[in-house]
């Protein structure tokens, strides 16, 4: 069992931060990356021309709110995350998460698993399979390292109606696209800080676009987001291993683990 450093650098963020923000930060990009060789023809994604005033300013106010995320180098929250496929459910997912980060040192643990970028260290714990991958240290990145779509391209050429309204002094920001291409419908629930609360999403199956009757919502819930604060503890690689002879070892609970190198 080989560990892909790759897979796992990519499936951590997009469950966090990325969940929150990426897939908003794409929705231009999506259609070309969903879009293949075996997919069926799709139906052009509605558009409007003459979006109004309005909406381009609660356009514009998500998009300073996904930027400031690129700024939050220290942060600690927890939530929930839960899928559901539409078209079958044994792919349905409900799980907890937590994060913290400092600098570029951080935890994410998904469910059972966990993973840790330290110092001198990128470990994954796969507790279901009692494994532990190891491998040089990879820095954490700032979540926004991709182009934002403008207002104008998410009103007039992705076609999505645009609403915000505020229920006890928390903003909610939807756009709508029933026939968009990949994704429908992405809504986040924020604060005056900047702050996430809630984030729904509805994304197209990647090999039946034109078919919402295979789509996937996904809902985030985020119960602690706490800017400015770093759990510490979760920073620690000797929760995890400890040197032995120049070797890392399993400690604690972990002991029969086994120690996979990348």
């Amino acid at each position: 069992m080989k560990f892909k450093k790759r897979y796992i650098t990519i499936f951590v963020p997009a469950l966090a931060i990325l969940a929150i923000a990426g897939a908003f930060a794409a929705i231009p990009g999506l259609r070309g990356r969903f879009i293949n060789e075996e997919s069926k023809p799709l139906s052009p994604v509605a558009s409007n021309k003459n979006p109004d005033k309005k909406a381009i300013a609660i356009v514009h106010e998500l998009i300073q709110v996904v930027k400031g995320l690129d700024s939050l180098t220290t942060l600690s929250f927890k939530g929930s995350m839960s899928v559901n496929d539409l078209a079958d459910s044994t792919n349905n997912l409900v799980t907890d998460f937590e994060y913290t980060r400092q600098g570029t040192l951080g935890y994410y643990k998904m469910g059972d698993n966990e993973t840790l970028s330290a110092r001198d260290v990128y470990l994954v714990v796969v507790h279901s399979a009692k494994k532990i991958f190891l491998s040089e240290p990879v820095k954490m990145e700032n979540p926004m390292k991709v182009q934002l779509p403008k207002e104008s391209e998410l009103l007039e050429e992705e076609g999505y109606k645009v609403s915000r309204s505020v229920k006890d002094s928390l903003i909610e920001i939807s756009l709508v696209n029933s026939t968009h291409a990949t994704c429908r419908e992405y809504s986040i629930l924020f604060d005056g800080s900047g702050g996430i609360h809630h984030v729904r999403m509805r994304l197209a199956d990647a090999n039946a676009m034109s078919n919402s009757a295979k789509d996937k919502k996904i809902e985030i819930n985020i119960d602690n987001w706490q800017v400015g604060v770093v759990r510490q503890e979760l920073l620690r690689t000797d929760r995890y291993i400890s040197a032995k002879n120049g070797e890392p070892k399993p400690v604690g609970a972990l002991q029969d683990y086994e120690i996979i190198k990348d």
